[in-house]
């Protein structure tokens, strides 16, 4: 999937090292101790279109590129007079259907989604 922040494109990547780094900026954290969990967390709230959830996925989604968008440069996006409501759903629509994609995220998402209903 490829997205366009500060008029420049990304390659957004959701593999092993998307979910490192989503461990890093989302997982839980015991006495110092890193748990993981960024992936289980993170989840149900983008099945709830929490837009923290939303923006934290694409920065971790950018591990690959360089140079690579900062915090800053993605949460501006949404703030760009053109990125209404219809946008920002569509956006957690593709975002959603892209991570069923990776086998990785995938059986999580099939597992939460199960679970749900």
């Amino acid at each position: 999937m490829k997205i366009k922040i500060d008029k420049k494109e990304y390659e957004l990547n959701f593999g092993i090292d998307f979910l490192r780094d989503l461990d890093r900026i989302a997982g839980m954290e015991v006495k110092g101790v890193s748990m993981g969990m960024g992936l289980s967390r993170t989840l149900p709230a983008l099945m709830a279109y929490d837009p923290l959830a939303l923006i934290n996925v694409l920065y971790c989604g950018t591990h690959a590129c360089s140079p690579r968008p900062s915090m800053d440069e993605i949460t501006s996006m949404f703030a760009d007079e053109t990125m209404d409501e219809d946008k920002i759903n569509t956006l957690f629509e593709e975002l959603n259907g892209e991570l069923k994609k990776s086998p990785l995220v995938r059986i999580s998402l099939n597992k939460i989604t199960a679970n749900s209903k």
